[in-house]
């Protein structure tokens, strides 16, 4: 589907390059950001199938191997060809972010335009999806390539999807089948791609008019059409859950009960929807709420979500782009919205990289559509005040992210009782040299999860190379406590038990600790040591 004239294509182009220079001088600074100790490692820096470069080693370890608990080849391989070009310089990692959300801006505003010829309207979503704060965490943060990456297959997908509604011909519809697989080979959120399609069918393509005799004949079809996309979600839903549990990301209800799941799910889908307007305050880890939100809230949260969805649903036929938008946006967080949990997190801005740009949609048509032509330059000037404001949170809110003292430091600003924070500003501060500090920070976050191995581990390590060894001791005695059956710190425990002159106590650590992982080299080396 080309424009009509050469008039168009010229203005096409042209916003193209405006959208991504807007885009490369927004991110800029994010090229000379740090490695962080969140994630980065597993992805880049301590990942042997990307420090190498691409090799055929890392080749087979992309396909074969699971990351952080995720299957992502495709993100694999694009962190190993950076490796490949950049080494293990943060900046040329930066950069290809960076490119991949100009690459996607653009992709989002050609998109639009093809599927409902507004080039106006298409230009200004893109240009907020281009700019708005929420995305920092998706461009400024390496390990979260495949937010960027999975995001361009899924515009390139919806391109090639528009052109098969075109032509109806097979081999369009293999494009976009590949394309798809793509998507979720590098990230699997995209399971939602063919009922996303299905509210496209709805609106800006419309394929289906409910109000016409037949529809319901039609929806079938469609969904038929459609059959080949399930069968790939399907198989990558299941390889997500089968991952996830084999990393232990995989939360069980004994640690967040289905109802705190629930409950959590109906407010932060307000939350997500409040930050599109208000993006602040932001952070790079929201803890799970403890105890679990108050009845009022959610009770105010789903009051929302039912006002809007009614009021969505009663503009289907007059504003069918409220309707769209709206199901583009629930849609496409059912993955990540905590009903089934990963990690410990509440939220995340990441999981908006695709999904706000269904409230973007209903936004922009829908305040197009009371805006008539001697409103529009009034119009014009606010669309770039509110952008320049949205350009303005972001450049700052990306330079949070330069390393991971900046970041979490700010992070521990705007959140309470967070965990992951405190363990990656410690080790942060290890990086720095500043030993002290980084005793304080796992000693806090001791403090917020006291049954959690990882803070006293971390603790004991860190009294330990301050030599203060009966600091130490107890921090392993706590560790042992919350995972008695962890090898690691029993044998750090016996070393500790050495430096205080304790020999017996340190042999029983030890024995444990090789009772527990009879290879075990620490232990192995610390024993032979002791016999001599």
């Amino acid at each position: 589907m080309q424009p009509e004239t050469p008039g168009v294509n010229g203005t096409l182009w042209l916003l193209c390059a405006a959208l991504g220079l807007l885009t490369l001088l927004v991110f800029w600074r994010v090229q000379y950001n740090d490695f962080l100790t969140y994630d980065d490692p597993s992805y880049v820096t301590e990942n042997p199938d990307v420090r190498d470069g691409l090799t055929p080693a890392g080749v087979r370890g992309a396909f074969t191997g699971i990351v952080a608990s995720n299957w992502q080849p495709v993100t694999v391989l694009s962190h190993a060809l950076d490796a490949s070009l950049y080494g293990l310089n943060p900046r040329g990692h930066h950069l290809t972010n960076i490119f991949l959300h100009i690459a996607n801006t653009v992709l989002l505003f050609l998109f639009l335009f093809l599927a409902t010829r507004e080039i106006g309207k298409s230009a200004v979503v893109a240009a907020f999806f281009a700019v708005h704060p929420l995305h920092v965490e998706s461009v400024a943060w390496i390990a979260s390539r495949k937010d960027v990456l999975s995001t361009l297959f899924m515009l390139l997908a919806l391109i090639a999807y528009t052109r098969y509604v075109r032509v109806r011909k097979a081999n369009a519809y293999v494009l976009v089948m590949a394309l798809f697989a793509l998507g979720l080979m590098a990230k699997s959120m995209l399971v939602t791609f063919p009922f996303l399609l299905l509210v496209l069918d709805y609106w800006p393509l419309r394929r289906i008019d409910f109000a016409e005799p037949g529809w319901r004949e039609r929806a079938v079809g469609l969904v038929r059409e459609k059959v080949p996309l399930f069968v790939l979600t399907i198989a990558f839903a299941v390889i997500a859950i089968i991952t996830q549990r084999k990393g232990g990301s995989l939360q069980g209800t004994e640690v967040f009960p289905l109802y705190d799941r629930v409950t959590n799910a109906i407010v932060s889908y307000v939350l997500y929807a409040g930050r599109v307007i208000w993006p602040s305050p932001l952070a790079v880890f929201y803890p799970y709420p403890e105890p679990a939100w108050a009845m009022w809230t959610v009770a105010v949260a789903l009051t929302i979500l039912i006002g809007i969805s009614l009021l969505a649903l009663r503009m289907w036929k007059s504003r069918p782009y409220i309707l769209a938008g709206w199901l583009w946006f629930v849609g496409t967080l059912v993955p990540v919205i905590g009903l089934v949990q990963i990690g410990a997190q509440a939220m995340a801005d990441r999981y908006t990289y695709i999904t706000i740009i269904g409230v973007f949609m209903m936004l922009v048509w829908g305040a197009g559509s009371f805006i008539g032509p001697r409103a529009k330059p009034a119009a014009i000037t606010v669309v770039a005040l509110v952008l320049a404001l949205c350009a303005s949170i972001t450049v700052t809110y990306a330079g949070q992210w330069r390393s991971s003292e900046t970041l979490f430091r700010k992070t521990l600003e705007v959140t309470t009782n967070n965990f992951p924070a405190h363990i990656n500003l410690g080790l942060a501060l290890i990086d720095a040299g500043d030993m002290r500090g980084a005793a304080i920070e796992f000693e806090a976050a001791t403090r917020v999860k006291p049954r959690v191995v990882e803070g006293w581990y971390n603790l004991g390590s860190a009294y330990y190379n301050l030599g203060e060894f009966g600091r130490a001791a107890q921090a392993f005695a706590a560790a042992a406590n919350a995972a008695p059956s962890d090898a690691d710190v029993h044998a750090r425990m016996a070393a500790t038990l050495v430096q205080l002159g304790r020999i017996d106590d340190a042999q029983k650590a030890l024995d444990t600790a090789l009772a527990l992982e009879p290879q075990h080299s620490g232990a192995q080396a610390l024993k032979n040591a002791l016999n001599n």
